[in-house]
């Protein structure tokens, strides 16, 4: 059985990211690289990585490219995904902190680990309040980018923004246009991180 993820001041808080912070590739590169970096630490499960696949279908991706995606997240984030059988001892409490009992996996998820946060873009889906209670906010994309934009992290995340720019090959991509590709996603600027030219 998986034990809750013990937070220590020197570690970055846990985030659940709900697949809907994933699914949108320049938004889940993003967010997923600043992850790698070790500016948080993310928390996933095998539902959330379910839904994932089935958003990503719904798109038209290829059989293959979702492979390839989930596949290099289960390689990269092996230890932070929670199995269903762990989450399952929560789904009950889980339920009542939700709008949409498709979405109870995810503050399970929260709820296991120990998470600061719930990551999303469907706020609404989450009770706020209640949720605050159990000290777990929901946050948007945009906070957690701003969050990781904080001084005693910033360094880690440019250095993190760089090397996703330099990824970028077809066609090559500077800091201010992968903010013009991921505030669209978030309907709002991503004031810190990506809005700064190289």
């Amino acid at each position: 059985m998986q034990e809750p993820l013990v937070r220590d001041v020197n570690v970055p808080n846990y985030f659940v990211l709900d697949t809907a912070a994933l699914v949108p590739y320049y938004l889940r590169d993003t967010v997923l690289r600043l992850a790698a970096y070790d500016v948080f630490a993310p928390v996933l499960s095998d539902a959330i990585l379910e839904e994932l696949k089935g958003a990503l279908r719904k798109l038209g991706r290829s059989h293959a490219h979702i492979e390839r995606v989930v596949g290099a997240i289960e390689r990269t984030f092996s230890d932070t995904i929670w199995n269903r059988d762990v989450l399952e001892t929560h789904m009950r409490e889980a339920r009542g902190y939700v709008s949409d009992p498709d979405d109870a996996h995810v503050v399970s998820a929260a709820l296991a680990s120990g998470a600061h946060a719930i990551v999303t873009v469907n706020r609404r889906h989450f009770r706020d309040s209640a949720l605050h209670d159990l000290g777990i906010e929901v946050w948007r994309p945009s906070e957690l980018i701003q969050w990781s934009w904080a001084r005693e992290r910033r360094r880690v995340a440019e250095e993190a923004l760089r090397r996703q720019c330099e990824g970028y090959e077809n066609p090559p991509l500077r800091r201010a246009e992968v903010a013009c590709k991921v505030d669209p996603i978030l309907n709002e600027p991503a004031t810190g991180l990506c809005c700064r030219r190289s």
